[in-house]
């Protein structure tokens, strides 16, 4: 796999609002032209030029201090990986298929719809 291919499908799967990729060299002008037409913004021949790195200390700045920004970690234990594993292969069988943030919001909306159900299950598992 190319880096450009890395970099794209790390851009597929984790959907984030926005991505830039830093380079310290000089990306080739076709490759840089393929990134940008998928959406990823190309600072490149940045060396260790303080000068050049502006505009991606800017662009991570303003990301940073965006208060929609802020990201909760969640431990995934074995148990949690394999359903998580089994759900995205039965999505894949239904012909369904988004990238993680995205299944685990709509998890959490069918939460949302069904916590009647989700609430008893919770207890019974304090009793159990």
């Amino acid at each position: 796999m190319k880096d450009r291919q890395i970099v794209l499908l790390y851009k597929k799967f984790y959907e984030p609002e926005r991505m830039i990729l830093g380079s310290r060299a000089r990306v080739p002008g076709a490759v840089k032209r393929e990134l940008e037409e998928q959406g990823v913004d190309v600072v490149d021949a940045v060396e260790f030029d303080e000068r050049r790195l502006a505009p991606l200390v800017d662009a991570l700045e303003e990301t940073a201090s965006a208060e929609s920004s802020r990201t909760e970690f969640v431990e995934l234990t074995e148990e949690r990986r394999k359903l998580l594993a089994e759900l995205f292969a039965l999505l894949g069988e239904s012909g369904a298929s988004a990238a993680l943030p995205r299944v685990i919001e709509e998890c959490l909306r069918l939460g949302l719809e069904h916590v009647e159900l989700l609430a008893s299950r919770l207890r019974r598992e304090c009793v159990e």
